[in-house]
């Protein structure tokens, strides 16, 4: 089965919930949108600084890099000088004067010349013994300087070296060899040893150093010059780092001059750092951009997240205007007629109850697309539905009988266009298919009330009445006219009117004459009337050209056949009696002699005069079969009183010459109003004790109105039973005891006191549904009220929502508006119970 289609009210939630969740992905959006692009701006622009970083730190070190070993290989080369011109090792411990004693150096100058490859390097020195002995280019103050023990080097110390036999890098150093023009020192120091004959490098063999100086400020001049690091926009620091206690020591610095321990950390740990010589040398360059990219701020994240939630808010408000305006519920108050005259017109489906009875379940899918698609083509053309004038059907409003006539096409084009019954036509067959009846008139003798507390307009009048008359004989899938709508639709372009009957309705003096409206031009339409003209036809075709009635057979069965099915089959229709009166006049004349019809032969209803009604036929309904057809004995169909289901036709009089009209209610009684309720009277008249009697062992038997409430049957004898026909005799009959033998219980149950506002609101809904029924309220005003007091302590103890649940199922099933659901439930309930009555009997009298 397919789902069911969401209701108005589902649709909105779903939309809102939908559209609550699209302002939070807006929100999401414009929040994580600026911060993402901030943030990948940000990234883009780090990456671009710490590139150009990288390559700028990376050529500092480089050309430092490069000076210094220059400068290392200076010193090695000053150790080979030495080596090949020392004549003995100097005393370690003696003093400076002793340790330089007899060593001389001819052509250091012109070797000291050669080994100067760097523009930075300012000093070349021997040192034998650790004393400065030799130095290119000459410095005065360095000649006789005591290097050994000079621990203003830092570390190692030159003990240290000559233990160690390895060369050192120092520095940068602050004005560590004085007499140098260099503020900052980079120095190389060299130990040498006299490792002749295999001897071991050790104090014994320690020879002196081999020093080379660096001037530091002028690498660190020509890098800045020459790279212009201000047009970069890179700032940069030169440091040291003590190896022992990890101290640092800007040696320049482009920000400020004496910055401070937490400013040097802050830019090494932003900023690009390299070791210029690592493992040989503490000697750091690091630089940083000028222009550092800023982060988001918390006020700017603050401005995003206020911006993104004044537009989610703006986009939720804007999405859920839309929503509802596009779910708004159609109000068709505001095209809706306020005064008379207008046009109704009445949808209904062809057999609704016998389909509901066959397939429910399928039958509120159903149910459910067919009020969609009327209520869409209700807002195209911007018609009211009004009050529910028969079961299953819907009443619509227009200002003209054009748009009346206009919808109603559309109707019957989208279910042939777009077929809704496929769940039935699954079950049975083409029996499943639907059949749409539309009936549509022009209402001048009517009024218009407007309800001032619901805003409900209410159609009411003679023109209503007789509109919901007139579509018991609507064609089907064709619209139907009066002729007061027929002078009005004659202005329409390119339609074709036929006539269609001439019947008589219920309070209306002589026939009416109907016709039939269509556009031979719309495929669609022209599709549709054939169908249900095929169907119709097929229908009839298992019955014979003519109705013959046998005084076999059921008298009230006679003008059956007459009888519309527009979701109804009514037992009593005196709008029907008003049709076939030639015929039940003679039925009614024969009742009393036990006969009825002609036995010669000859057809008294002519199926001619059948015309739109004879396709509502059930398959049980059609034909009347001859006594031999009988599979039942007399006393069978003489058990069955013919006053229960059709008293005006049973006993051949008027309803003003019996006590009362109603199948189901008891005598005629009359009543009187005490204190707002109404109390029957139980005392019967002469002429009901009459109606009472009963022919014990006639072949006739006639029962009050009353009587059927109190049956009292003896105990019946089987006396025959034909196994193969399954026909069972009984011998006896019925006993009917006086009603006014019951007890003061049964009493009050048979005459409850009905509250006055119940009692008119069960008759303002009884008016409305009985239609097509010829018995008053009074009959059946108890049987009523206690399907309504039923019906309502039912539903009493359940909760709200599991009580308008079940009102809504209710509505669906029984086909009756949303509004007073127990009373048109209670009166609908009596109605089908009178209905399947009469089909029972239908059933006795032609099997």
């Amino acid at each position: 089965m397919v789902d069911k289609p969401l209701k108005s009210g589902q649709r909105k939630v779903y939309w809102l919930i939908g559209t609550g969740i699209f302002s939070a992905l807006v929100l999401v959006i414009c929040i994580a949108v600026p911060i993402s692009v901030y943030q990948a701006k940000y990234q883009r622009m780090r990456e671009t600084r710490i590139a150009a970083e990288i390559f700028e730190v990376d050529r500092w070190v480089s050309f430092f890099r490069s000076d210094v070993i220059d400068a290392i290989s200076t010193a090695y080369g000053l150790e080979g000088f030495a080596l090949g011109s020392m004549k003995f090792i100097p005393t370690f411990n003696g003093t400076p004067e002793e340790r330089v004693y007899g060593q001389e150096f001819a052509g250091f100058t012109e070797y000291a010349s050669l080994l100067r490859v760097s523009p930075h390097l300012v000093a070349q020195i021997l040192a034998p013994g650790g004393v400065g002995l030799e130095v290119f280019p000459p410095v005065p103050s360095i000649r006789m300087l005591d290097f050994l023990n000079n621990d203003s080097m830092g570390e190692p110390t030159a003990i240290e070296s000559v233990d160690s036999t390895k060369s050192c890098v120092l520095g940068p150093l602050y004005r560590a060899v004085p007499g140098i023009n260099a503020t900052w020192q980079l120095i190389v120091r060299d130990p040498i040893y006299d490792t002749k004959y295999n001897k071991r490098a050790e104090r014994k063999t320690f020879w002196g150093f081999a020093l080379v100086v660096l001037n530091v400020d002028t690498m660190m001049g020509e890098r800045a010059l020459e790279d212009n690091m201000n047009g970069k926009g890179l700032d940069y620091l030169l440091y040291t780092v003590k190896n022992t206690s990890g101290k640092i020591t800007p040696i320049r610095f482009s920000v400020k001059e004496n910055p401070t321990l937490e400013e040097m950390n802050e830019f090494i740990s932003t900023g690009t750092n390299r070791a210029v010589l690592r493992n040989r040398l503490s000697w750091y360059v690091c630089m940083r951009g000028k222009n550092r990219e800023s982060t988001p701020t918390k006020t700017t994240i603050a401005i995003i997240i206020v911006v993104a939630l004044l537009i989610a808010l703006v986009t939720f408000l804007a999405s859920a205007s839309t929503v509802l305006l596009c779910l708004k519920e159609y109000d068709g108050s505001a095209d809706a007629p306020k005064t008379a005259p207008f046009a109704m017109a009445i949808l209904g489906l062809c057999s609704a109850e016998q389909l509901w009875e066959l397939s429910p379940d399928r039958m509120v899918f159903v149910s459910e697309r067919l009020a969609t698609l009327q209520r869409q083509e209700i807002i195209r053309h911007n018609a009211y539905e009004g009050m529910q004038l028969h079961p299953y059907t819907t009443t619509i409003i227009t200002r003209s009988v054009e748009t009346a006539v206009r919808l109603c096409f559309s109707v019957i084009e989208e279910l042939n266009s777009q077929p809704i019954d496929d769940p039935l036509r699954e079950l049975l067959g083409e029996d499943g298919r639907l059949l749409i009846a539309c009936a549509v008139h022009w209402c001048t003798d009517a009024t218009v009330r407007v309800e001032s507390n619901s805003g409900v307009i209410r159609y009411e009048g003679p023109d209503v009445v007789y509109c919901g008359r007139m579509w018991m004989f609507a064609a089907p899938n064709e619209v139907s006219i009066s002729r007061a709508a027929r002078d009005l639709a004659m202005k329409m372009d390119e339609v074709q009117i036929c006539s269609l009957a001439s019947v008589f309705l219920r309070g209306v003096e002589g026939r009416q004459d109907l016709f039939t409206i269509s556009n031979p031009q719309r495929k669609r339409l022209v599709d549709a009337a054939n169908r249900a003209k095929r169907r119709i036809s097929s229908s009839f075709a298992v019955q014979s050209p003519t109705t013959e009635i046998v005084s076999e057979g059921n008298p009230l069965s006679a003008g059956a056949e007459l009888f519309p099915r527009n979701g109804m089959y009514p037992p009593c229709n005196s709008e029907m009696r008003g049709v076939a009166s030639n015929a039940t006049a003679q039925l009614r004349g024969e009742l009393r002699s036990g006969s009825a019809g002609s036995r010669s032969g000859n057809p008294i209803l002519d199926t001619s005069s059948m015309g739109a009604c004879g396709r509502y036929m059930p398959e049980v309904s059609r034909g009347l079969k001859r006594f031999s057809q009988i599979n039942g004995v007399r006393t069978l169909i003489e058990l069955l009183p013919t006053e229960i289901a059709c008293p005006s036709e049973a006993a051949g009089f008027d309803i003003s010459q019996r006590p009362s009209s109603s199948p189901l209610s008891r005598d005629n009684v009359g009543s009187s109003t005490d204190e707002g309720h109404t109390r029957p009277r139980t005392t019967p008249t002469d002429e009901e004790k009459d109606w009472r009697r009963i022919s014990r062992g006639g072949q006739f038997l006639a029962v009050g109105r009353g009587s059927t409430a109190n049956w009292s049957k003896k105990p019946l004898k089987q006396v025959d039973q034909n196994v193969g026909n399954g026909i069972v005799a009984f011998s006896g009959g019925l006993r009917a005891e006086d009603l006014d033998d019951g007890d003061f219980v049964t009493e009050v149950l048979r005459h409850p006191t009905i509250p006055t506002f119940v009692d008119t609101q069960l008759r303002a809904v009884f008016e409305q549904q009985s239609l097509l029924f010829d018995f008053s309220y009074d009959s059946v005003r108890t049987v009523v009220y206690y399907f309504f007091s039923a019906f309502k302590l039912l539903l009493k103890p359940l909760a709200t929502p599991e009580r308008n649940n079940i009102f809504n199922r209710l509505v669906t099933v029984f086909g009756i508006p949303q509004e007073h659901i127990l009373e048109h439930l209670a009166v609908r309930c009596v109605l089908r119970y009178i209905q399947q009555l009469e089909e029972a009997r239908s059933l006795l009298w032609n099997c």
